[in-house]
């Protein structure tokens, strides 16, 4: 899933100014370590991003979607460096959307997306489904 269709300029200033406070609130809590507050703070910085895309129906599924996929994308939250990386992304994406690289905003969902079904895919054995290391 991307936002790429409506991104195709530079995102708005609010847009912006909104995903980088989740984001340093989502990055501090993270490094002291409030789990509690970094699953909520990643769940709005995504659905603040989808809903900024301006795809109704999209910004609709993704509280399904991130719902029914919790196990998955939570498995990795104990990991300090998994979630810098989440983290680091986050703050790549709102330099994308800064300058209105969808190309780039992309990319950088996928790979968000991946590593956590990866994780999650790997630590339960189930061979087959991961990306290829």
């Amino acid at each position: 899933m991307s936002g790429r269709g409506r991104f195709s300029r530079p995102a708005l200033s609010e847009t912006i100014e909104a995903l980088t406070d989740i984001a340093i609130r989502h990055r501090d809590a993270s490094q002291s370590q409030r789990l509690g507050d970094v699953f909520e703070l990643n769940d709005r910085f995504h659905d603040t991003l989808y809903r900024a895309a301006g795809n109704r129906q999209l910004a609709k599924a993704i509280p399904h979607y991130t719902f029914a996929t919790q196990p998955i994308r939570t498995r990795a939250f104990a990991s300090r460096d998994i979630r810098k990386l989440a983290i680091d992304e986050h703050f790549e994406m709102i330099n994308a959307l800064t300058v209105g690289d969808t190309d780039r905003l992309s990319e950088i969902i996928a790979r968000h997306i991946r590593r956590p079904k990866d994780f999650y895919l790997r630590a339960n054995r189930i061979t087959g489904l991961a990306t290829p290391e």
